[in-house]
C-alpha cells in the first residue's frame, strides 16, 4: 500500500475513533472528541492544500473535511434539541429552591451551588441520557457512516464518487 493511502486511511481511522469517543457520556471523552475534530480538520486543510485538485488524496481530503463540517452542523442541531428536550421535561426543584432563596435576599454559597447540581443531576440523569442519546445519535451514526464509506473507497484506491454529497 502506497504511503498516500496510509495518509488517508489514517485520517479515517482517527475520525472514526473520534466519532466513537464522541458517543461516550464523559466530559473527558467529550474533550478529546471536540480536539480530535479540530486537529483533523486542520490536518485534512493543510494536507489537501499539498495536493492536486484532481488527485486521490484531494478527493478524500475534501470528503473528510465535509464530513466534519456536516457532522458539526448535525451536532450542534442535536445538542440544541438535547437542551430543549431536558428544559422541557426536567425535574427542576433544586434550582427553584436555589431561586427562591436568592429571592429572599440570602445569596446562595457555593457548597450550596454544588449540592444543588449535584441534586439536579441526580434527579434529572436518565433524561439527560436519553436526551443526548436520542438527539446525537443521528450525528454520530453519520459521521461513522461517512468514515467507513471514504475508508472502504480508500482502501481500494477509489475516488469518493461524488465529493460534495452530504450522503
Amino acid at each position: 500500500m502506497d504511503k498516500a493511502r496510509i495518509k488517508i486511511l489514517s485520517l479515517y481511522t482517527l475520525l472514526g475513533l473520534t466519532a466513537l469517543s464522541g458517543g461516550v457520556p464523559d466530559y473527558m471523552a467529550q474533550n478529546f472528541c471536540l480536539t480530535m475534530i479540530l486537529v483533523l480538520l486542520i490536518a485534512a486543510y493543510l494536507m489537501r492544500s499539498r495536493m492536486a485538485e484532481d488527485s486521490l488524496e484531494h478527493h478524500h481530503y475534501t470528503f473528510i473535511i465535509r464530513s466534519i463540517w456536516i457532522y458539526s452542523l448535525l451536532a450542534a442541531i442535536g445538542m440544541c434539541g438535547a437542551a430543549w428536550n431536558i428544559l422541557q421535561k426536567a425535574d427542576q426543584s433544586a434550582i427553584d429552591a436555589l431561586l427562591e432563596q436568592a429571592y429572599g435576599g440570602s445569596v446562595p454559597g457555593e457548597a450550596e451551588l454544588q449540592a444543588a447540581s449535584q441534586k439536579y443531576m441526580d434527579d434529572n440523569m436518565g433524561l439527560i441520557l436519553q436526551s443526548v442519546i436520542l438527539w446525537m445519535s443521528p450525528a454520530l451514526l453519520y459521521l461513522l457512516w461517512r468514515v467507513a464509506r471514504g475508508s472502504v473507497r480508500a482502501y481500494r484506491n477509489y475516488r469518493v464518487q461524488n465529493i460534495y454529497s452530504w450522503l
